[in-house]
């Protein structure tokens, strides 16, 4: 996945800072922040949806 990042951002029509990436092992976290985008460490289902919310302003529950 971390080989897939810098590919899927280097379209002209994805601004990373308009992604958000998600994952519950940090060490994966890095890499996207590197890029600038905005990580969510998942350690719940509900945690993860509140705080996607909070970064995207969309309700999701």
């Amino acid at each position: 996945m971390l080989q897939a990042m810098p590919h899927r951002t280097r379209s002209p029509a994805v601004d990373p800072a308009d992604c958000v990436y998600l994952d519950d092992l940090g060490v994966n976290l890095k890499p996207a922040r590197d890029l600038g985008m905005r990580t969510i460490k998942v350690t719940s289902a509900a945690q993860a949806l509140a705080e996607l919310e909070d970064a995207t302003g969309l309700q999701l529950r």
